[in-house]
């Protein structure tokens, strides 16, 4: 029996780029390129306008000519207490056509709202490279380019 695609991702961690790459990843897997623009939408809640009801209209509405519509929610743990009951509640049953992805700077799971959404969501991590792990991350990403790079190279960038 087929194991059904979470529809819901929680990016934990301080490292942007990272979560630029894998969001990336992700937009290319779900969302169609002609189609991508009327599909795509991005919530920050710590701006002063956010509304979590609009956030949830656009994820509760069918795609517009397309099979997902990907929603982000910024500084999802910057939501109000009664806010996040709300995207709590959603994330136990949501849209199989909307791909909804939360991200938070915190780089743990420690309690509350972020244990809760883990539990519910795929996670993806993003931590700060630390000086050991930079640069195997960057002859990585050569390699992955299929270049070549020597280790006097990665160690001046």
């Amino acid at each position: 029996m087929p194991t059904k695609e979470l529809a819901s991702y929680l990016f934990l961690g301080e490292e942007d780029y990272l979560k630029e790459i894998e969001l990336g990843k992700l937009k290319s897997r779900f969302l169609e390129k002609a189609t991508r623009d009327l599909n795509y939408s991005v919530f920050y809640a710590k701006d002063k306008d956010f509304r979590l009801k609009e956030l949830l209209d656009i994820l509760n509405t069918a795609p517009f000519v397309s099979p997902r519509r990907f929603v982000i929610l910024k500084d999802a743990e910057s939501l109000s207490e009664s806010d996040k009951e709300s995207v709590l509640f959603y994330l136990k049953n949501p849209k199989d056509t909307s791909i909804f992805v939360m991200d938070s700077k915190a780089a743990r799971i420690k309690e509350g709202f972020i244990l809760e959404a883990s539990k519910l969501a795929r996670l993806v991590r993003a931590s700060r490279l630390i000086d050991s792990e930079i640069n195997a991350w960057i002859s990585k990403r050569v390699m992955a380019a299929g270049k070549k790079i020597s280790i006097e190279a990665v160690s001046l960038i």
